[in-house]
């Protein structure tokens, strides 16, 4: 099957048949209770008509509260997660005594995208196990767009990243599996990080598992897979493509849009589908913010010339425009109209602040003022700034520097727990965890600790933490009597050793911005209309890696030895593999695992275009560096 065959309603349906293999497994009148995370992508691959027509008579979002009762099976379809396995245990057990609600073969619970052992051991402390029948659904890859697929497992960036569980990479390999099943093998894959390391073994298992596609002529040319953790900065920086600021402020769930009547203007919220089939949203999604507007009043003009024109219709020809275009031109309007409205919210919410707020950004990663930068930071914390923004720029502090000094980090970390809450201490040992927000001087176990362990990972993740001057002053008191002149010496010459290890951390982010090439040259005629490269998704002042690595391998056919130097100073390691002497076509699937930024996803679509080729960004889920925080600053126990 071609690449340009396998087309979003593809993936829906295979999918669906897998969903209705489950379902027709569950013989009978049944009623299905469906985790809310997981209610827009459901309905984006099957819908209601579907669960209806194979049995399905009520569906409900699932709740803490029991539901009601009645003769016909419960179906639970949920994430393995450990909060909601609970909520059935309790549902199931507060009915055990009524003979239609708790009867075994009567309760099904259906985990997506698999079983995990911990879940099954909870259903079985609970006394579950025995009454509820488990069963397993992989949700496939969600056609966001033509050219964004997503798995929609947002958890994964914590999990792995955070906590070191490896349980939904496997599910994520398995997905690539069959794309690369239905394109066949594809010849170069390359990748860095300890997922992508993962992912790439599990590819491996599967093919001497299963055997060759039967596809023998490849569609793809090229699979890169990189982590989230590669390249964090991409990840907190303001979006300022049109798809990126919508996502910032409206908060864009599964590929839908919904605005409220403060935006719309009416009564009732819209909701709004953002795929290319909308000719409006293709015209403005990748581009920057500041260049929609000409393309919507063109837009605007364009309509009205076409409405103009209808005036002067026979009546033959107004009944042939009303058969065939009628509908289309009313998709367009609306969709126009809730695009126009969006960004005049924007423009209304995206006050000075804002505007301040990327000033500082961008001369963070410039490695500019971080004097200014520091007081600027402080200051939001004294206004009591949304916390997420705050933390934001604190992270990225922090990445351009290879850490904060340990003053400055101390007085951060009071400033803002004392500003936002002490429940954010939690937060802050995460992020330090995750090696977002570091203090520089310290121990060897003073850096970012290590999200998985050392069996998980390659035991790369610690690689840009401190010799600071604690553990300095350790290994030189080791040394034989004499050969220092006593303590002051030796503190002296350890001050100098963590200075000396603190610079080479402090050039870490600068070294990989410097050999690939991260940060454009400035430029005062910069055109955001007809970018020269993709740092126009931060008005120029950011190249994600994703997009530096691409181009080099679009460009060059590998990733070079000023890639490779760069690559050395990032977590994970890099791994290549060459599956068959094919030519590789100029197709590439491009996975981040972790998450990707529409910022992210219009860069790396520029680069692809600009060399010809054409390229599928894959993705566990599509992030803003809001919701990536969220995920990290949450409670574990949370649903």
């Amino acid at each position: 099957m071609s690449i340009q065959a396998l087309s979003g309603e593809m993936l829906h349906h295979l999918s669906r048949d897998q969903l209705v293999h489950v379902l027709e497994t569950i013989h009978g009148t049944k009623d299905i209770y469906i985790d809310p995370v997981l209610m827009k992508p459901l309905d984006r691959v099957a819908g209601a008509t579907l669960l209806r027509n194979h049995g399905v008579d009520k569906i409900f979002k699932l709740e803490r509260a029991a539901p009601p009762m009645s003769g016909r099976h419960r179906v639970y379809l949920v994430r393995p997660n450990l909060v909601l396995v609970k909520y059935i245990c309790d549902q199931i057990n507060s009915n055990a005594d009524d003979a239609g609600g708790g009867g075994r073969g009567q309760v099904h619970i259906v985990f997506t995208p698999k079983i995990l052992h911990a879940c099954r051991h909870l259903l079985e402390e609970e006394g579950v196990l025995g009454v509820a029948e488990l069963h397993q659904y992989a949700l496939d890859f969600v056609a966001l767009d033509a050219d964004l697929w997503s798995l929609e497992m947002p958890e994964l960036y914590r999990d792995f990243f955070l906590d070191g569980c490896t349980a939904l990479l496997e599910p994520v390999a398995r997905a690539v599996w069959r794309l690369q099943s239905l394109c066949g093998l594809i010849p170069r894959i390359h990748a860095h990080g300890r997922a992508a390391q993962q992912v790439v073994s599990l590819l491996e298992f599967f093919r001497s598992e299963l055997g060759e596609p039967r596809v023998t002529e490849p569609e793809v040319g090229h699979l890169v897979v990189l982590d989230r953790d590669v390249d964090p900065a991409a990840a907190l920086l303001s979006q300022l493509t049109y798809a990126g600021i919508v996502d910032e402020t409206f908060g864009v769930k599964c590929g839908v849009l919904e605005l409220g009547g403060d935006v719309t203007g009416t009564e009732k919220s819209v909701k709004l589908m953002l795929h290319s089939k909308d000719e409006v949203y293709r015209d403005i999604r990748d581009r920057h913010f500041s260049a929609v507007f000409p393309v919507l009043r063109q837009r605007a003009k364009q309509l009205q010339q076409a409405h103009s024109k209808r005036q002067e219709m026979s009546v033959e020809q107004m009944k042939g425009f009303i058969q065939s275009q009628l509908r289309e031109v009313q998709a367009q309007h609306m969709s126009l109209g809730t695009h126009i409205g969006a960004c005049e919210a924007i423009m209304k919410r995206k006050t000075r602040s804002f505007e301040e707020q990327l000033r500082a950004e961008h001369s963070i990663v410039d490695g500019l003022d971080m004097r200014e930068n520091l007081a600027f930071i402080e200051q939001n914390l004294a206004r009591q700034s949304p916390p997420l923004a705050t933390l934001r720029l604190m992270c990225l502090y922090s990445i351009a520097q290879g850490g904060v000094p340990s003053r400055e980090y101390q007085s951060l970390v009071t400033q803002f727990v004392q500003s936002h809450g002490f429940h954010h201490l939690v937060t802050l040992h995460n992020l330090k965890r995750l090696g977002l927000f570091t203090e520089q001087a310290g121990g060897f176990g003073s850096g970012p600790a290590p999200g998985p362990p050392p069996a998980v990972g390659d035991g790369q993740h610690g690689r840009s933490g401190a010799l600071g001057g604690g553990a300095a002053t350790r290994l030189l008191s080791q040394l034989p009597a004499g050969v220092l002149g006593g303590g002051r010496q030796t503190a002296q010459l350890a001050q100098k050793v963590a200075q000396s290890v603190n610079l080479a951390r402090q050039s870490a982010f600068k070294t990989v911005t410097r050999k690939l090439a991260l940060i454009p040259e400035s430029s005062d005629n910069y055109d955001l209309r007809t970018p020269p490269d993709a740092g126009y998704v931060f008005s120029g002042a950011y190249i994600p890696v994703s997009c530096a690595l691409l181009r080099l391998l679009l460009v060059e056919g590998s990733w070079g030895a000023a890639a490779e130097a760069a690559l050395r100073l990032l977590p994970g390691e890099t791994v290549r593999r060459r599956q068959t002497d094919a030519e590789p076509p100029r197709v590439v699937l491009l996975l981040l695992l972790g998450g990707v930024t529409m910022a992210e996803v219009a860069g790396l679509q520029q680069v692809a275009r600009a060399l010809s080729h054409r390229l599928v960004v894959l993705t566990t889920a599509v992030v803003t560096g809001n919701t990536l925080l969220e995920g990290v600053a949450r409670d574990r126990a949370a649903v």
